[in-house]
């Protein structure tokens, strides 16, 4: 009798291992579905998926690849390694997932167009492309807290109306500024036709402020200095100051 009670048990265990590692990708994307976010035709299991499009608002991100890891959801985190793809770019990263609403992103890297994050509508057709080297970000219900790596735009164009290439401009973060909620981000021209130094801060109000000094460069066209005119006047070294701040 005993034997057979282990056995029972034993092909239970069995049975419901099976069915865990074997749950569908499907369930993922009803999991994640939201007004502005969707899996389209998921395939694999819940451990090893794919999802031939992942959608984030407007914007059609590329196809989506995850490995979920076993070990951390006794401890009540989800982790797993994401990969997204696209004709034009890619994106790589492990993402671990807290029940604070507290995210962890780290190793990031990749390239994508600014088009595909949906920028053209967002900054009137500005387009570029963007460098991701993120060794670590946190995010607390969606907002950066703390970060470390460089965001870069290159090829930098716009406007619609009469487009210029502006060139490189790269953020680096180098961790959470000492005041508490804040992060901070140095704001610099990589190679381009504006010479630009400044600071990027997020607070913990969900509010950012940018604050830079332009100048054009010597090979930056008439049509660059004249906008730069609007302005006001230039600092001592020739320098006009920009200030920008928003709530989101």
């Amino acid at each position: 009798m005993k034997n057979t009670r282990r056995y029972v048990a034993l092909g239970i265990g069995a049975y419901l291992l099976f069915a865990l590692f074997t749950i569908p990708a499907a369930l993922v994307a009803r999991f994640v579905a939201r007004p502005d976010v969707q899996l389209v035709a998921p395939s694999g299991t819940l451990w090893h998926g794919k999802a031939a499009a992942l959608r984030v608002g407007p914007a059609p991100l590329g196809s989506v690849e995850w490995r979920l890891s076993v070990l951390p959801l006794f401890i009540g985190r989800a982790s797993a390694d994401i990969t997204l793809k696209r004709d034009d770019g890619m994106l790589a990263t492990h993402i671990v997932l807290r029940p604070s609403k507290r995210v962890t992103v780290s190793n990031m890297s990749g390239a994508l167009p600014l088009a595909s994050l949906g920028a053209a509508q967002l900054f009137g057709g500005w387009q570029g492309n963007l460098r991701l080297q993120i060794t670590e970000l946190e995010l607390q219900n969606g907002w950066p807290t703390d970060a470390r790596g460089t965001v870069e735009i290159a090829n930098l164009t716009g406007p619609a109306s009469q487009p210029v290439n502006l060139g490189a401009y790269r953020v680096k973060f180098d961790g959470a500024s000492t005041q508490q909620g804040t992060l901070l981000g140095n704001v610099q021209d990589v190679d381009g036709l504006l010479a630009v130094t400044g600071t990027i801060k997020f607070t913990g109000q969900r509010s950012y402020e940018i604050n830079a000094a332009v100048a054009p460069r010597a090979n930056a066209p008439a049509s660059i200095t004249q906008a730069l005119q609007y302005l006001g006047p230039a600092d001592a070294q020739g320098r006009k100051q920009i200030s920008l701040s928003g709530t989101i």
